[in-house]
C-alpha cells in the first residue's frame, strides 16, 4: 500500500522535470537565435567589408584606366594631371554620391572622399588617398586605400635585370629584385677568359638571389624574381641542359637554382616594363641646363647629327673656366736691382698663393649651368682641376631646375694619387656627347648621362655624402679591376670595398666575379643581354693559362667573403638622385594594401 504521504510525489515529479527541459529549451533556443544573430551580423559586416572594398576597386580602376598604358604625359605637368583626375572623381563619384552597386537588399556603399597628397621630398612619386564606406543591414564599415603614382623608370626599381634576355652564370650573390624582359638562364658554371684564352668553364654553385645577410633590417621583404613566364626561366647543369622550370617542378627547382621559392616569381610582362631612351632624355635634360624649353626638336636633332656641342656654343651658357690662372706672372727685370729683385719676390709669392688658391677652388660650389668646348677631353686628375662640385642647391635643384655640367667631348676622370684615401670629389649632374672614363680612387654625388661608351677602370668608387652615381650610357659600360686575384676584404673593410653607383647601357654587357671581385652597392641593368659569369672562395693565377685559374672553394663562407660578385640593391637612390634622374612619359600605378577605419 502506497504512503499517504507520497500521494501528488509523481505530478511534481513531472512538473519539475518539464520545467528543466522547458528552461534547458529555451537556452538552445536563445543560444540558436544568438548564433543566428552574430553570423548574420558577421555576414553582414563581411559583406559591408566587400561592398566597400568594390567601391575602392571602382575608383582605382578608373584612375587606372586614365593613366594606364598612356605614352604622352609630360612629367613636368604630372602633378597638374593627377589633380585633374582626383578632381574629376571626386566631381563624379564623391560630390555626386555615388552608390556602389549591388544586388544585397538593405545594403549600399559610397567613396567617401578622394584626396591628392604630394610628398615635398619626393619629386616624380605622387599619392592619392582613397576611403570608401559600406553598410549591410545597420552594418557599417569604412575602408582606405592609397594609390602611389611614379614616372621613374623601372629599370631603377631592380639591383640587376635585362630588358632581353639575362643570363647568371655561376655563383653571383644578388641582394634585391631582378628582371628579365625575354629570358633568364641560369648555370652552375662560370665561363671566362684569360689573356685572350678561354680555359673550361668553372662548376661552382648556383646564383643566390637574396636579402643581404648583413643587413640590419629585420623585415626587410623577400626579393622577388620578374620574369615573362615560368617557362622563360631555363636551367643547366647536374645533366640537365636548357630545361625550362614549369609549374610541376617550380617548388623543387627553383630553391636549388636560385635559393628562391615560387611565390617569389612575378611576372611583369614587358609591356608593362617603363622604358626610358637615352638620347631622349639627354635632350631633356639639355632644356633644363640651358632653358631652351621650344628647342627639343633642335637639341634632338644637333645630337643625331653630332652637332651639339655647335649648337651650344651660340647659346648664353657659361664656358668652362681654364686651369690656367687668368693673370699675368709677375716678371723681373734684366738687370734687377736689389729693391727690383725684392719687390719680384714678394710680387711672386704672393701670385703662387693666390693661384693655387684659383686651382683649389676652381670647379667648387658652381652654381650655374656650364659647358666645357675647350679642345680635347676634359680631364679631372687632381692636378689641374681637382675637383668638380656644384652646391647642394644647384645639384638639387632645390630652389630651381637642377644646373648640369655639359662636356663636348670626352671627359676622364682619374685620380692618379696612390695615396690611400685621398679621393676625388665630383658633386654635379653631367652630360657628356663623348666617352667617360673613371679609374683611381673617386667619391662621387652625380647623375651623368654618357653619348657615347663607358670604361670603369680599377676604380674604387664611393659616395659622396653617403650619396652615389647614377651613370646612363648609350653606349656599352666596361668595367674592369686590375686587383685580379685578390681576396675579398676583412668584415670591417667590406663596405668601402663596393663600388657605390647604379649603371644602366643601352647595349649589351659582360660582367665577371672569377679573376677579379666584382662589388657593388647599387645596381646594374642592360637594355640588351646582359650577363654575368662568377664564382665562390679563392682564386689564383695560373702557371699554365691554358689549364685555367686555380680555384679553391673549400670551406667558403659564402655569406661574407665566399661570392666574388656581389650586388646590393640601393633603394636610396631615387631619394638621393631625383631631381636629375631621367623622365619617362609613362606612368606606374601602384595600387596600396586595404586598411580597416575603426570608428
Amino acid at each position: 500500500m502506497r504512503n499517504p504521504n507520497e500521494r501528488g510525489s509523481a505530478l511534481v515529479l513531472v512538473m519539475f522535470v518539464a520545467l528543466l527541459l522547458t528552461i534547458l529549451g529555451l537556452a538552445i533556443l536563445g543560444a540558436t537565435m544568438g548564433g543566428a544573430q552574430r553570423t548574420e551580423t558577421r555576414e553582414n559586416d563581411v559583406q559591408s567589408l566587400h561592398l566597400a572594398q568594390k567601391g575602392l576597386d571602382e575608383a582605382v580602376a578608373y584612375i587606372q584606366t586614365k593613366l594606364d598604358g598612356r605614352k604622352d604625359i609630360d612629367p613636368d605637368h604630372m602633378e597638374d594631371e593627377i589633380k585633374g583626375i582626383v578632381d574629376e572623381v571626386k566631381n563624379k563619384i564623391v560630390v555626386a554620391d555615388y552608390g556602389v552597386s549591388t544586388r544585397l537588399s538593405g545594403a549600399g556603399g559610397t567613396i567617401k572622399s578622394i584626396a591628392y597628397e604630394k610628398q615635398i621630398e619626393e619629386k616624380n612619386k605622387y599619392y592619392i588617398n582613397l576611403a570608401a564606406e559600406a553598410t549591410v543591414n545597420g552594418v557599417k564599415r569604412q575602408l582606405k586605400q592609397k594609390i602611389v603614382i611614379d614616372t621613374y623608370p623601372d629599370f631603377l626599381k631592380y639591383a640587376f635585370g635585362s630588358e632581353a634576355i639575362l643570363t647568371l652564370n655561376g655563383a653571383p650573390a644578388i641582394h634585391g629584385n631582378i628582371y628579365a624582359g625575354k629570358e633568364l638562364h641560369i648555370s652552375d658554371t662560370a665561363v671566362y677568359k684569360y689573356k685572350g684564352i678561354v680555359p673550361p668553364g668553372k662548376k661552382t654553385e648556383y646564383p643566390r638571389v637574396e636579402n643581404d645577410p648583413t643587413s640590419s633590417i629585420l623585415t626587410e621583404p623577400l626579393p622577388e624574381v620578374h620574369v615573362q613566364s615560368l617557362g622563360s626561366i631555363k636551367y643547366s647543369g647536374n645533366g640537365v641542359v636548357n630545361t625550362a622550370v614549369n609549374k610541376d617542378n617550380a617548388s623543387s627547382v627553383l630553391p636549388n637554382i636560385l635559393g628562391i621559392t615560387k611565390e617569389q616569381v612575378l611576372i611583369k610582362p614587358q609591356k608593362k616594363f617603363v622604358q626610358i631612351n637615352v638620347q631622349e632624355s639627354f635632350a631633356d635634360k639639355v632644356v633644363e641646363a640651358t632653358g631652351l624649353v621650344n628647342s627639343k626638336a633642335e637639341i634632338k636633332q644637333a645630337i643625331v647629327e653630332g652637332k651639339l656641342g655647335n649648337y651650344l656654343s651660340a647659346t648664353a651658357l657659361e664656358s668652362l673656366p681654364s686651369f690656367n690662372f687668368p693673370y699675368p706672372k709677375p716678371e723681373l727685370e734684366e738687370e734687377p736691382t736689389d729693391e727690383q729683385k725684392e719687390a719680384y719676390n714678394v710680387a711672386m709669392a704672393d701670385y703662387e698663393i693666390k693661384e693655387k688658391e684659383y686651382q683649389n677652388n676652381l670647379l667648387k660650389d658652381r652654381n650655374k649651368s656650364a659647358i666645357y668646348n675647350g679642345n680635347g677631353d676634359l680631364l679631372i686628375d687632381g692636378i689641374k682641376y681637382k675637383q668638380l662640385t656644384f652646391s647642394n642647391d644647384a645639384k638639387a635643384g632645390t630652389s630651381s631646375k637642377p644646373k648640369w655640367l655639359i662636356v663636348n667631348g670626352n671627359l676622364e676622370i682619374n685620380n692618379y694619387s696612390s695615396e690611400p684615401r685621398n679621393f676625388l670629389e665630383i658633386q654635379a649632374n653631367i652630360l657628356v656627347i663623348g666617352n667617360v672614363t673613371i679609374r683611381g680612387q673617386v667619391k662621387f654625388n652625380s647623375t651623368m648621362f654618357v653619348l657615347g661608351e663607358t670604361i670603369v677602370e680599377d676604380a674604387v668608387i664611393q659616395g659622396l655624402g653617403a650619396q652615389e652615381l647614377v651613370l646612363i650610357s648609350q653606349g656599352k659600360i666596361l668595367i674592369n679591376r686590375i686587383d685580379a686575384f685578390n681576396n675579398p676584404p676583412a668584415k670591417l673593410k667590406q663596405e668601402e670595398f663596393y663600388m657605390k653607383a647604379f649603371f644602366y647601357t643601352d647595349s649589351t654587357a659582360e660582367l665577371y666575379g672569377v679573376g677579379s671581385i666584382f662589388w657593388l652597392n647599387g645596381g646594374f641593368f642592360a637594355k640588351d643581354n646582359l650577363t654575368v659569369n662568377a664564382v665562390l672562395g679563392e682564386v689564383k693565377e695560373p702557371l699554365v693559362p691554358t689549364l685555367g685559374f686555380d680555384f679553391d672553394q673549400q670551406d667558403v663562407d659564402r655569406y661574407t667573403l665566399g661570392h666574388r660578385f656581389q650586388i646590393k640593391y640601393n633603394q636610396y637612390v631615387f631619394e638621393h638622385q631625383q631631381s636629375s634622374l631621367p623622365r619617362v612619359k609613362q606612368v606606374n600605378v601602384t595600387v596600396g594594401p586595404l586598411e580597416l577605419v575603426s570608428h
